[in-house]
């Protein structure tokens, strides 16, 4: 059974339950935020003053998530987008596919 959850924020944004008949229980939960499109230098400027932690490899960091930063920022340019934020599956639950059936709604 699937429901949408009354949650406060964007009316863009699309929040998905799924329960269990049986109980009524939250089984599944999927979080799709919608984003806005940003010009370069906004990107750039979120990139320039993402978090840094001070223990952390700063040049490893920007390898890995910085790249990834800056490829969304290439594809995505000034276009709204929908990001997948959350996502969670009851352990007993995770064969059932219904992570993919969250993810393909």
């Amino acid at each position: 059974m699937r429901r949408m959850v009354p949650m406060l924020g964007d009316p863009k944004n699309t929040y998905l339950l799924i329960t269990e008949e049986a109980t009524n229980k939250a089984i599944a939960f999927v979080w799709w935020a919608h984003c806005k499109g940003q010009m370069a230098a906004q990107w750039a400027e979120g990139y320039n003053n993402r978090y840094r932690p001070p223990t952390m490899n700063g040049a490893l960091m920007d390898a890995t998530g910085g790249a990834r930063y800056l490829k969304r920022a290439k594809l995505l340019e000034e276009k709204d987008f929908i990001q997948l934020k959350e996502l969670y599956v009851l352990p007993d639950y995770l064969r059932q596919g219904l992570g993919g059936l969250l993810v393909a709604v």
